[in-house]
Order: C-alpha cells, then sequence, then structure tokens
C-alpha cells in the first residue's frame, strides 16, 4: 500500500466538494481516503511487530514523510459533505468519529457545535 493513496483521494474528494459541489463523488473519495489511512496504519503496525519480533530497535523507517491527511480531518470532510447532502445525522457521527481518532483536530469540535 502506497502512503500517498489516502493524500490523493483526500485531494481528489476536495476537487469534488469544492470545485464540483458533487458531495456523493466527494465522499465516496474522503472514504477511499479513509480506508486507505486505516491501512497503512495496519501495515505500519505489522511491520514494527515484525521489526520487533526479529530484534531491530530501530525506528521505523525514518525516510518516510508525515502524512499530513489525518483521519480528524478526512472525517471532518466527511461531515461536511454529510452536511452538503443534508444528512445531519451522519455529519455528526463523522465529527464524532473524528474527534475519537484525533481529538487535536479542533474543526471537528467547531463544526459540531
Amino acid at each position: 500500500m502506497n502512503q500517498y493513496y489516502s493524500d490523493c483521494y483526500f485531494n481528489l474528494g476536495n476537487i469534488f466538494f469544492e470545485e464540483k459541489n458533487d458531495f456523493a463523488k466527494a465522499e465516496i473519495c474522503y472514504k477511499s481516503a479513509l480506508e486507505s489511512l486505516e491501512e497503512e496504519r495496519k501495515i505500519q503496525m505489522y511491520r514494527t511487530l515484525e521489526d520487533e519480533g526479529a530484534g531491530n530497535n530501530q525506528q521505523a523507517n525514518s525516510s518516510q514523510i508525515p502524512n499530513i491527511v489525518t483521519y480528524g480531518r478526512i472525517c471532518n470532510m466527511i461531515g461536511e459533505t454529510s452536511k452538503g447532502k443534508s444528512d445531519f445525522e451522519a455529519a455528526i457521527k463523522f465529527y464524532l468519529k473524528g474527534i475519537a481518532y484525533e481529538p487535536s483536530y479542533v474543526e471537528n469540535f467547531m463544526d459540531l457545535a
């Protein structure tokens, strides 16, 4: 799994959301970004366990660029697309999911209010 897939899906979602006002396609892209991020997290956890089992105590691939697309940010945008479709229950669900994943991303708190 390429670590940039989530970035690509997220940016494509932004195009559908901001430029095309196509909330359905934007939501699909954002959900794909979330899936990709979750899959990458599983792969990183597996690699960490594998390295620990092999006795490697080094940091996991220090050349890896940190991802600026985060769980909180993606959940926020899925909430925004749900709000754009007037599905307020789904919007609340994703804002809360974003808060649970990443409480430091304050946009979810603000949009929930």
